[in-house]
């Protein structure tokens, strides 16, 4: 995890980034999307059935709150809440992905 995110509560994480396209059906509809932050690091958003406004912010810069799991393969999020970030609002820290700690 290193400085670019820090724990707001036991199991849970903020995280900011954009989000991008992660898996597409035959006709090219995107099916997952995944949370690209700073410093290469990709998670990908494991209940997106649950949250289907994140498709309209695909390429927009947010800020996601959930529990993420870690595994031999990267990270998976199960969102709780999240908040696009406005670009007056990329100067903060979340510019780093860190937050403050306040969830969402």
């Amino acid at each position: 995890m290193g400085d670019r995110t820090r724990t707001s509560a036991p199991g849970h994480e903020i995280a900011v980034g954009v989000l991008i396209p992660h898996g597409w059906d035959d006709n090219f509809s995107v099916t997952s999307v995944s949370l690209a932050c700073e410093g290469e690091r990709e998670i990908v958003i494991g209940n997106l059935e649950s949250h289907p406004g994140l498709l309209v912010l695909l390429r927009r810069r947010v800020r996601l709150t959930g529990t993420v799991a870690r595994d031999g393969e990267g990270e998976t999020m199960t969102v709780e809440g999240y908040k696009p970030v406005a670009d007056s609002d990329a100067n903060g820290p979340e510019t780093r992905g860190t937050t403050n700690g306040k969830i969402l």
